[in-house]
């Protein structure tokens, strides 16, 4: 089996101008990360992955010099760029990671190889590794159901391809206890990164060449203040990483039936949408626990009693939005009979009672998402845009109101009666509140 390891860079950096160039210890960045790499026992080829634009010349220079082969794609599609640098060389399987890691670890590269020859993974990860030490294993297969699925062009962030479809099979492969440091910044994206990473190589390759991770984890260990350098950098990219990591998916199911789990305000008000985006076709399994009224005759939808009626119906997606305390159950019911749940805030009144769920999922390898729908609001995602553009400075603190008076949320109905005024449905402060809960975190 031929692995090559693919090393996505450009030169277009604008928050720290041709990094992957940029002197350190004596020798490039993208230099260090390579020499890196041979030392990975199961590598059989290193690719410069970067893309056709003429900003990106020097690397071409850069990888004739230093003996390795340059591939040359599409300057916005990664992920097109990936699977053609991959067949560029015949590759069997393909590693990758950014030009921004100079302390790649060879090691955990080599076991990701390995577990995937065992188990044929489709996307492998060590994330529990320092950021900067991990490595990416993708099946090439896998990236090519990628292109096939996706709908648009800038795949600078792709992972959620892979985490948020049914199609993949993800690893988290175990990191050794000593190496768990995922908080860790040994990344090169701002000024104060780079800085970091110049000490670390000064004090632990004084005479050049490359430190091993645990000498670098020792030293971080001794200094903390040097840690301490960028780790403000990790929201700043976090936040530009949360708005780039949009995934664009071409339609995969005609969506002709709905069930709805749970017909108060909130279902009634999923059932409008649902109609809106053209599903007419609607079932609604009456409710038990808590507050119940009769359905308004207008919404023109099926009511029934039981879950055979439910199945009967042969519904495409469902719609959870019954008192919280009844969420995993009625999940772990419907995930075998539809291709797509959506689950009204929280999933569980605690998170112990999460593993069945979780388990239910992975298993019919079902699409499930939570309405955590604040964070999609179009002012909620322009402010994070232009947070993440730095043009307003840093964030010096955050301060978020929000609160009920029950009696006037909803008047038409006791307010005593209903879940989110009773612990034992799921309700309370906490729960009832987590939109702004999750929305300020």
């Amino acid at each position: 089996m031929k692995t090559a390891y693919l090393i996505t860079v450009r030169l277009k950096s604008t928050r720290l101008p041709g990094k992957a160039l940029l002197d350190l210890n004596g020798r490039p960045v993208l230099a260090h990360l390579i020499s890196r790499l041979r030392r990975a026992g199961r590598v059989n080829e290193i690719v410069i992955s970067t893309s056709t634009d003429p900003q990106d010349e020097p690397l071409v220079a850069f990888a004739e010099r230093e003996g390795v082969t340059c591939f040359r794609g599409d300057p916005d599609d990664v992920i097109v760029r990936l699977a053609e640098a991959g067949r560029s060389v015949n590759a069997d399987y393909l590693l990758n990671i950014t030009a921004d890691c100079p302390l790649v670890d060879p090691v955990y590269a080599d076991r990701i190889v390995e577990h995937y020859q065992r188990t044929g993974a489709d996307l492998i990860r060590t994330l529990d590794l320092p950021h900067g030490a991990f490595s990416y294993g993708i099946a090439p297969a896998a990236l090519d159901r990628v292109i096939a699925i996706k709908a648009g062009s800038q795949t600078e962030v792709w992972g959620r391809y892979f985490t948020d479809t049914d199609l993949f099979t993800v690893v988290d492969l175990e990191v050794e206890p000593q190496h768990r440091r995922p908080g860790l910044r040994l990344t090169l994206d701002y000024p104060e990164d780079f800085e970091v990473l110049r000490r670390v190589f000064a004090a632990t390759a004084p005479h050049g060449g490359d430190p091993p991770l645990d000498a670098v984890l020792a030293f971080l260990d001794a200094h903390p203040e040097v840690g301490a350098i960028n780790q403000k950098c990790a929201d700043r990219y976090r936040r530009r990483w949360t708005t780039q990591s949009e995934v664009a998916l071409k339609p995969r199911y005609d969506v002709r039936r709905a069930a709805v789990i749970g017909c108060g305000s909130i279902g009634q008000r999923h059932v409008r949408n649902l109609r809106t985006l053209g599903v007419t076709d609607i079932v609604a399994l009456k409710g038990h626990p808590g507050h119940t009224r009769p359905l308004d005759p207008a919404l023109g939808i099926a009511e029934v009693d039981d879950w055979n009626a439910v199945r009967s119906f042969s519904p495409d997606i469902a719609i959870i939005a019954n008192p919280s305390s009844l969420h995993v159950t009625t999940a772990c019911a419907l995930l075998p009979m539809v291709r797509g749940v959506f689950i009204e805030k929280p999933v569980a009144v605690t998170s112990s009672e999460l593993a069945p769920m979780l388990e239910a999922v992975a298993r019919h390898r079902t699409n499930t998402f939570v309405g955590h729908v604040l964070t999609s609001h179009p002012i909620v995602k322009l402010m994070r845009e232009r947070l993440a553009s730095g043009e307003l400075g840093e964030p010096l603190v955050l301060q978020a109101q929000a609160g009920q008076y029950l009696p006037d949320w909803h008047p038409q109905e006791d307010y005593r009666r209903v879940y989110y005024s009773r612990a034992a449905l799921g309700g309370g402060v906490l729960r009832s509140l987590v939109h702004e809960l999750h929305l300020a975190i």
